[in-house]
């Protein structure tokens, strides 16, 4: 399975192509200002068509309406799946109901911290239903999207001055049954603002 991914988040677009990589599928990013109309061109003179594509919906120079209505018109039909900006929480059914009617297959929300696990899961899912039923590696999925959580904690974790002394913790997550153990870095050591001269401290 090939997919192409153009995102305007440089990080959805990662998170999607190591979560289809953990299934074994090529998954290639493409730059924003990539002519994917180029890209599909070659891909019918190579026989080398993507499976699917995975379009973000804010690209400023890409209609989601009009990328959908150029596909049907091609001999090959390639399915794609919209990727909203936005997070579960604040994205509505009305919205996606919308970028169906524009051809989408679905429209799918934004991954963060605290719904990387289920929307990964539902996501990998529903590329594997649209392009024909594929099996999914629920192992395999899991230990990525162990790895993506890391990543997040370690973005949201102050980093430790100079001074500060850094050192490492482990927690366990449940997820499905299953848990998993995750380091976690801490938080620097107070300092005191004592100095020390001669064997004392002031």
């Amino acid at each position: 399975m090939n997919a192409f991914i153009l995102h305007s988040s440089p990080r959805q677009a990662r998170i999607w192509q190591k979560l289809l990589q953990s299934q074994n599928w090529s998954a290639a990013i493409l730059q924003q200002e990539t002519d994917l109309r180029q890209q599909i061109f070659v891909g019918e003179a190579e026989n080398k068509l993507p499976d699917v594509i995975l379009l973000a919906d804010n690209i400023p120079n890409i209609k989601l309406a009009a990328v959908c209505d150029w596909l049907t018109t091609r001999d090959q039909k390639v399915p794609l799946i919209a990727l909203s900006a936005l997070s579960h929480q604040e994205l509505t059914a009305t919205q996606r109901q919308l970028a169906k009617a524009k051809g989408a297959q679905e429209l799918l929300p934004a991954f963060s911290a605290a719904t990387i696990a289920i929307e990964a899961i539902k996501g990998v899912k529903r590329v594997a239903t649209t392009v024909g039923g594929l099996e999914v590696q629920n192992s395999a999925l899991m230990s990525c999207i162990v790895a993506l959580q890391n990543e997040f904690v370690e973005d949201t974790t102050p980093a430790a001055d100079n001074e500060g002394i850094l050192g490492k913790t482990t927690i366990t997550r449940k997820f499905r049954g299953q848990e998993y153990a995750v380091e976690l870095p801490e938080m620097p050591m107070p300092k005191t603002g004592k100095r020390r001269y001669r064997g004392q401290e002031y």
